[in-house]
């Protein structure tokens, strides 16, 4: 699927990249992910990540994520 979004000469919303928790059993495994998703796909591509923050704040924690591996502060 990732080679077809860099195939495309559309903008894509990547969904999905988690598998419901499959791909990641802790958040020390979503960075990881997170950074072979953007790796695959194009600069103008998004991800959309679905959250369960109950236990942990996970969108703070997936945003200081995705901001580490985009080199933003």
């Amino acid at each position: 699927m990732l080679e077809t979004i860099r195939k495309t000469n559309k903008t894509c919303l990547t969904f999905k990249i988690l598998r419901a928790g499959r791909k990641c059993d802790s958040q020390r495994e979503v960075e990881p992910r997170f950074q072979y998703i953007f790796n695959n796909i194009k600069p103008t591509d998004a991800i959309v990540v679905g959250m369960f923050p109950k236990y942990s704040d996970q969108i703070q924690l997936n945003a200081a994520s995705v901001r580490k591996i985009l080199g933003e502060k």
